[in-house]
């Protein structure tokens, strides 16, 4: 199966963005112009898009509240950071494939 298009990432942002609006029964997301978080999350699979979500709303909870902090929606660039945060776990090989793969460590030789 193919990594979904643009339009198809939007897509799936909005249904889990929308699923976590009714879960929460209030808007959690401020509207966006989408280019800049479509465009970071290039060669991600469904499965990470929602990911993202739920760890931008992770966040928003575990994070110390600053003054009115928790009513502000979140907006285009904290998805963006998220997505780059998110990065790390990919190896350059997951662009083309799609499938996780595990940080390699630097320095570690076999046991004897």
């Amino acid at each position: 199966m193919p990594l979904p298009d643009p339009e198809a990432r939007r897509e799936i942002f909005l249904v889990h963005m929308g699923r976590a609006e009714k879960r929460a029964g209030r808007p959690l997301f401020a509207e966006f112009s989408w280019k800049r978080l479509l465009r970071a999350t290039g060669g991600m699979s469904g499965a990470e898009i929602e990911e993202i979500v739920r760890r931008v709303l992770e966040g928003r909870v575990r994070r110390p509240a600053a003054e009115g902090e928790d009513e502000r929606l979140v907006d285009e660039q904290e998805m963006v950071d998220e997505v780059r945060r998110f990065a790390w776990l990919r190896s350059p090989s997951t662009a083309s494939t799609g499938v996780l793969q595990p940080r390699r460590r630097s320095g570690w030789r076999p046991w004897r």
